[in-house]
């Protein structure tokens, strides 16, 4: 029979310890000395304290993301973990060089997702352009081009667009101007008649 099997018989209190906290579930032993629990956290400011078999302990210093914190055992008042933003934070505690060491991470979001995309602008070939004008105009409006100084009714939900070289295929699109309506004064003119 192995020696460790029968050291849990004596000290039945050994065989149970586990290191815990009151923010995080349960840790699991991922290898031999190292310990992970996983939890979704709100942002703010709370103490952070562990315990390992009736032992507390804290980080030896401030507390600072992905970096490998020495612990000790608890004294005084216990450092303040400060939460910037909410997200699923990882609490790992490795005990195998003696001296228990914590690290906390945050689970980080995909970047792909929200990363915009970069486009090329195509080569202008001197040609008059076609725009999407859908979103802007309804169909059959008239729309006027100010860099060729012209107006044409849009078909298809399509504009035709003839920039001079200068403007280096820059359009700038807009509905014509309406004629001034005359503002009546709210008298008559007097009559000419004869």
């Amino acid at each position: 029979m192995k020696l460790a099997a029968l050291a849990t018989l004596f000290v039945p209190g050994m065989a149970f310890a586990a290191w815990t906290t009151a923010d995080f579930p349960a840790f699991t032993e991922e290898g031999t000395g190292r310990f992970i629990s996983q939890k979704v956290v709100e942002k703010g400011t709370r103490p952070l304290q562990l315990n390992f078999d009736q032992q507390c302990w804290q980080p030896s210093g401030g507390i600072k993301l992905n970096q490998m914190l020495s612990m000790e055992p608890c004294r005084g008042t216990p450092p303040q973990w400060r939460i910037f933003r909410q997200g699923l934070y990882t609490l790992e505690v490795d005990t195998r060089s003696g001296t228990p060491t914590m690290m906390i991470s945050l689970e980080e979001k995909e970047a792909s997702a929200a990363a915009p995309q970069i486009r090329q602008c195509p080569k202008w070939d001197g040609k008059p352009l076609t725009i999407d004008v859908s979103k802007t105009f309804a169909e059959g409006s008239k729309v006027r081009d100010f860099t060729a100084a012209m107006s044409r009714p849009s078909a298809a939900a399509k504009s035709l667009c003839s920039p001079p070289s200068a403007a280096m295929a820059c359009c700038c699109l807009s509905a014509p101007r309406r004629p001034r309506r005359r503002r009546s004064t709210g008298t008559t003119p007097p009559s000419t008649s004869s």
